[in-house]
């Protein structure tokens, strides 16, 4: 039986919003907007934020996952979160926006969100070692964190669910270098890769 979404399109709208002032410490206020969404308690869940796991600090890069895990209602989901632009917090985030989704020079922030993924992955994994339940990933994340959450989803081919808001776009060439499999798609199909036309 497939899991039901735990989290609707207006809770999760609420927490990417949350995700600008940091998950970290934020459990009392997504149980809120849990119970007034839904008038129920939320299932057990953990947060893991960027900040706490000390992955970002260089790049800017700003993200969260909240893992929500409850054997008896066969309930094992995580969602990941990236925040957008912040230039009145970190400048970064401009130039990354610039040379990373414009021009596709830098990819230090999707780096960086990759490592938290993976991560996230291992603790989820270390701390539910028995699990038969299937963990289910779903993704959200705005403008900046949109472009995110996109390519760490083309890039790992995990998740079930990935909404972007206010989107910037993914930039193929990071795609390219961080995705073994797609660079050997595009050398199969096109020849060099280096020599395929922008525009294509």
């Amino acid at each position: 039986m497939e899991q039901k979404e735990i989290l609707d399109n207006s809770i999760r709208n609420k927490i990417v919003q949350l995700e600008y002032s940091d998950l970290t410490n934020k459990e009392e206020k997504i149980r809120k907007i849990y119970k007034e969404e839904t008038g129920k308690e939320p299932p057990e869940f953990k947060i893991y934020t960027s900040e706490e796991m000390g992955i970002g600090k260089t790049s800017g890069m700003d993200g969260a996952a909240i893992h929500f895990y409850d054997k008896g209602q066969k309930i094992n989901q995580v969602y990941y979160i990236f925040r957008g632009t912040e230039p009145s917090k970190d400048f970064g985030d401009v130039i990354y926006d610039a040379l990373g989704i414009g021009a596709g020079k830098k990819d230090n922030q999707l780096r960086d969100a990759s490592i938290m993924y993976d991560k996230v992955e291992k603790k989820i994994k270390t701390q539910n070692k028995n699990n038969d339940i299937k963990l289910v990933r779903y993704g959200d994340g705005h403008s900046l964190g949109s472009s995110l959450i996109v390519s760490i989803g083309l890039i790992k081919k995990t998740f079930t669910n990935i909404r972007g808001l206010n989107d910037a776009p993914v930039n193929i060439k990071q795609i390219v270098r961080n995705d073994t499999s797609f660079r050997t798609y595009l050398s199969r199909t096109e020849g060099r890769i280096d020599k395929i036309p922008e525009k294509k």
